[in-house]
């Protein structure tokens, strides 16, 4: 089943990227420079930012659909940030090394189904939720793995080999961090390439 991750448009976040540091705290957004790498990952360009570059830290609303499953959160965004185009079926590097949360919705906006993927196992999780025909599109956010080594639910990362080996599991959402991103799968922002 094919399928395209789509990063978010530049042009929603150029306006912030001459803004003093004042105007953007009154758009809920800072410059922040970057000081490792990875581990700041920009939503525009699908790649971790260098160390020294400025990015900016700002507030998404990342499911924007009007119901229950509305949500945001603060993404990063590199100030000279080129728009990533993902070919179809393509995987960009930014996520091969991440422990990454996918959750799938309906033609109604409505969660269906969820999953976590371990650092290399994103292909498999993405084809796995877009199998049901009720699943229209999906979302993609990283998650925190050493949060996840905690007494709440030790098991949890390792659930994701099973479907490697054949069987299928069952894993459900834990308590860790998460930052979304409004990453779709599909040939348009919502939609799935084929079925």
């Amino acid at each position: 089943m094919a399928f395209q991750i789509h990063a978010l448009p530049i042009d929603d976040f150029r306006p912030l990227f001459s803004l003093s540091d004042a105007r953007l705290a009154q758009r809920r957004a800072r410059r922040v420079r970057v000081t490792s790498r990875p581990g700041i990952p920009c939503r525009v360009s699908l790649i971790d930012a260098a160390v020294g570059e400025d990015v900016i830290l700002t507030h998404f609303v990342h499911q924007p659909a009007s119901g229950p499953y509305r949500a945001s959160h603060a993404i990063f965004v590199r100030v000279h940030a080129v728009q990533a185009r993902p070919d179809v079926d393509e995987i960009p590097a930014l996520f091969h090394h991440r422990l990454i949360s996918v959750r799938a919705f309906d033609a109604a906006h409505d969660m269906v189904a969820a999953d976590i993927a371990p650092a290399g196992d994103l292909r498999g999780a993405i084809e796995e939720l877009l199998e049901p025909d009720r699943v229209d599109y999906l979302h993609l956010s990283q998650r925190e793995a050493r949060l996840l080594r905690g007494p709440s639910d030790p098991g949890q990362v390792k659930a994701s080999s099973a479907r490697r080996s054949g069987q299928r599991s069952e894993r459900r959402s834990t308590h860790a961090r998460t930052w979304s991103s409004r990453i779709s799968i599909g040939t348009g922002p919502t939609r799935r390439t084929s079925r």
